[in-house]
């Protein structure tokens, strides 16, 4: 029914829609008898880093309550630098403040003790032995459950099967004991450099030298990510420099190391922990490589770890791990994804890949799987490939906290960004502040904030194609450095499922090679649907 004023007419609707071109003759003129490819363009402001980060920047004073921001600090994650095209409520109630003296002393403190008990002699000893050891894929392995599962198109996740407990035929372990040997074993084909914790930092929130210094120093794989500001080769070739000159430096001067008669063998460890992510653009990927050869020439690296990372199972990947072997041979460590077959595993293997990436995320941030609407198990796909593929597999996003289950099942590493957040964080020293504590920048891949950095916008500056939506993770004040959170990873994740999981016969589990060695997998129970609710608390 048509709204009237007093006099009976009809009232006129304002509209813009009918002379729009004459009031925005600016926009008109960028978008009229433009190509798609120019209509999708980024805007010309938008052009380069530091053309964005002038905008940013004038976001984080605001944010900062007129603390500034330089570019430096920006490109080495030392200060967190806030999304343009975020929402308007993004960063509501958020204020970017200095994190206060006496946290950070805490937390420098904390990380001495965490360190010394990561590279104690003794770990270093077991570390030793274990660098003999060479990769063994996992044998071939049943189970009525996952293989029901697959017969009748079930689609399990991590939090509907567990293993029983052990019985008492079974002697106790000691949790000391596990902790003294690890859990260290081969998380890549590469011989002397692949045996290292199972864990990694992923390609999330590490933009900071400091963050890859001291995850390395704990045994972790450590990438530094390409996306955010080192989406650009040579800011990502800083960071990973910068990286490796604190390693150099600590052990050098640090009393903590500078001492030790197996200071050289730690330094050795550290180092080979080092890595890059990459494109699988072939040109872009040797690009990267090349920008750190310098380090390898003047020895102050041995080798370097490269993930060639692909959200997609493509041939792409396969050409990019091709092209990295043919042209640096056996100085890279190559870990290549994503795979989601056998099939898929065995050619990047045979391209030159040293490990395999498995899993695409399951919607928490990361919201590929919900808006193509693919069925994503990382379950189902470890298990159909669980002792076919000759290669350690490192698994994606999608384990939440079931570790355990997930290397029963043939992982050998997890990619775990979110365990990797303290002071060192990108941004950790300066983080974000609501009132209820400080919080780092986390964001994905495909987000709409690294959209926004690597300068995938279109004209309306608006990030193109995002998949994953811009967050904040909180900084744990109990555990507020990176060595203290991973120790604490290692004593309640890695070392529970070897002291509580047991087999039908009984034992338990050793080791994760242990775990890999196990055929017999009828222990594994699906949970029903009440007992399902209780675990989860639901």
């Amino acid at each position: 029914m048509n709204q009237v004023n007093n006099s009976g007419l009809p009232l006129k609707v304002f509209t813009s829609l009918v002379d729009s071109g004459k009031k925005y003759p600016e926009v008109l003129d960028e978008i009229k008898n433009r190509t798609f490819e120019e209509l999708i363009s980024p805007p010309k402001n938008l052009s380069t880093a530091k053309d964005r980060f002038n905008l940013q920047r004038n976001l984080y004073i605001k944010l900062s309550d007129g603390d500034d921001i330089t570019w430096e600090e920006a490109k080495l994650g030392i200060k967190p630098l806030p999304s343009i095209s975020a929402p308007s409520d993004f960063y509501k109630n958020l204020k970017i403040v200095a994190m206060p003296e006496e946290i950070i002393t805490k937390a420098e403190k904390s990380r001495m003790y965490a360190f010394s008990i990561l590279n104690h002699p003794e770990r270093i000893k077991v570390l030793k032995e274990a660098k003999k050891q060479e990769f063994k894929k996992p044998s071939l392995a049943h189970s009525r459950v996952l293989d029901r599962a697959e017969v009748e198109h079930r689609l399990l996740t991590f939090s509907d099967v567990a293993p029983v407990q052990p019985d008492l035929t079974s002697e106790r372990l000691h949790r000391r004991k596990l902790l003294a040997q690890g859990p260290f074993i081969p998380t890549s084909r590469k011989k002397g450099v692949g045996v290292r914790l199972p864990l990694t930092t992923g390609s999330m929130t590490t933009g900071n030298p400091e963050m890859i210094a001291v995850s390395a120093m704990c045994g972790v794989l450590a990438t530094t990510y390409k996306e955010g500001l080192c989406a650009f080769p040579e800011i990502q070739a800083e960071v990973t420099t910068n990286a490796v000159e604190i390693i150099h430096e600590a052990a050098a001067k640090d009393p903590l190391w500078k001492n030790r008669p197996d200071r050289k063998e730690l330094l050795s460890f550290w180092l080979s922990q080092i890595g890059i992510t990459v494109e699988t653009d072939e040109r872009q990927a040797v690009k990267r490589v090349k920008l750190l050869l310098p380090l390898i020439k003047k020895r102050m690296l041995a080798s370097l770890a490269v993930r060639v990372y692909n959200p997609q199972a493509s041939k792409e990947t396969v050409n990019t791990v091709k092209r990295l072997r043919k042209e640096f041979g056996d100085v890279l460590e190559i870990f290549a994804g994503q795979a989601n077959s056998v099939e898929a595993a065995q050619e990047l293997i045979d391209a030159g890949a040293d490990a395999i990436g498995q899993g695409i995320a399951g919607g928490l941030r990361c919201t590929t799987s919900i808006v193509s609407g693919v069925a994503v198990s990382v379950l189902r796909d470890l298990w159909r490939m669980r002792g076919k593929v000759d290669a350690p597999i490192f698994v994606d996003s999608s384990v939440s906290y079931f570790w355990a289950l997930a290397y029963l099942l043939g992982a050998s590493m997890l990619v775990k960004p979110s365990h990797f957040v303290g002071i060192e964080s990108l941004g950790g020293r300066f983080p974000f502040v609501n009132g209820t504590g400080y919080f780092i920048p986390y964001n994905g891949e495909a987000s709409a904030v690294n959209k926004e950095h690597v300068g995938k916008l279109m004209k309306n500056g608006r990030p193109f194609a995002p998949e994953g939506l811009g967050g904040f993770q909180k900084i744990d004040l109990g555990l507020a450095s990176i060595p203290d959170h991973i120790l604490d990873t290692v004593i309640n994740f890695l070392i529970p499922p070897f002291v509580f999981q047991g087999t039908s016969s009984g034992r338990r589990f050793l080791s994760i090679p242990d775990m890999h060695k196990e055929a017999d997998l009828e222990f594994l129970w699906e949970w029903c649907h009440t007992s399902h609710r209780c675990r989860l608390g639901r």
